[in-house]
């Protein structure tokens, strides 16, 4: 199905950006300083990073729970060079390596996909018209949303509500529960799932589980950009729900600033930044089957000590 739709795509897509492999092949933020911005304490930097670089949790902290890929990373990347889509497949493994997040074989089924394309616009209300199945359970207003996107970046995740122990939650229909990260109502898999599962106050009964993104990049924005810029941003925007889009402001160093700072003529960085990795590890580290405020909690927390670890350095 979504070999299908990518050749779909195949008219959207032509060779991007100068043909080169990413330079200084280093392990992901080789050379960066742990940094605090301005006079606040490292858990008010912290805190804010997090919040301005994580998407919040659908129902909030107190209901909601942060979504991550369960299984091994596994990326695909379509529209380069043959050589610059291999070497942004392997820059992104190396990333999801650095972060403690596993990674899949060679040989194994894709699950973040990268592709390349002209227009943004052509390629969504190509796709809704001839393979809406690939946006899964992504309400038709967030397809609005996206189709409608000014770019130059169009994403979004296939996402699923899944018991605490990583199975499917079955609905009585017989059918399978799918929910977006975006959109769509949890209440009535959260109430089937708890009446199989612990009764605790702090363990939840369901987790949500990220089982594929898509990342849509117009080759215009490419221009000028390394092959490492546009790897270490992939990663960075497929392995978590970023709040973090070209239309808003991201932490001026995390690769996130990428394209928004392109666009305003800022200072780009040039890779992902020690505090991108941390936070990545972050969420990668937290139990998957408690409550929103309680993973960032975590999050916070692992997050100060690697900071206060790199400054003892």
């Amino acid at each position: 199905m979504l070999k299908l739709a990518l050749l779909l795509l195949a008219p959207f897509i032509t060779i991007s950006v100068a043909d080169q492999t990413p330079e200084n092949q280093q392990n992901p933020a080789d050379g960066d300083d742990i940094l605090v911005i301005g006079t606040k304490t490292i858990k008010e930097a912290v805190g804010d990073f997090i919040d301005t670089t994580v998407a919040g949790p659908k129902g909030g902290r107190n209901v909601g729970q942060y979504a991550r890929f369960s299984a091994p990373i596994c990326p695909k990347v379509f529209g380069f060079s043959q050589a610059n889509d291999e070497a942004i497949e392997q820059r992104i493994r190396g990333v999801s390596l650095a972060a403690d997040i596993r990674v899949g074989a060679e040989d194994c089924k894709p699950n973040v996909y990268v592709v390349v394309i002209d227009d943004g616009k052509s390629a969504i209300t190509m796709l809704r018209k001839k393979h809406h199945r690939i946006f899964g359970a992504l309400p038709i207003y967030k397809r609005d949303q996206l189709a409608e996107s000014r770019g130059p970046v169009f994403s979004w995740k296939a996402i699923w509500t899944v018991s605490a122990n990583g199975t499917s939650i079955h609905t009585s229909d017989g059918g399978s529960s799918l929910a977006s990260g975006t959109g769509g109502g949890l209440s009535d898999d959260r109430f089937a799932a708890s009446r199989t599962h612990v009764n605790s106050l702090i363990k939840q009964p369901v987790q949500e589980d990220m089982r594929a993104s898509y990342l849509l990049l117009e080759k215009k924005a490419l221009a000028g950009l390394t092959t490492l810029q546009i790897a270490d941003y992939a990663a960075m925007h497929s392995l978590m729900e970023t709040r973090a889009d070209p239309d808003q402001d991201a932490a001026f160093f995390s690769i996130l600033s990428l394209f928004k700072n392109k666009q305003a003529g800022r200072d780009i960085p040039d890779s992902i930044s020690e505090w991108d990795l941390i936070l990545l590890s972050a969420l990668y580290s937290t139990p998957s089957d408690v409550r929103a405020r309680m993973q960032r909690s975590a999050m916070q927390q692992k997050f100060i000590k690697e900071v206060e670890a790199a400054q003892d350095q």
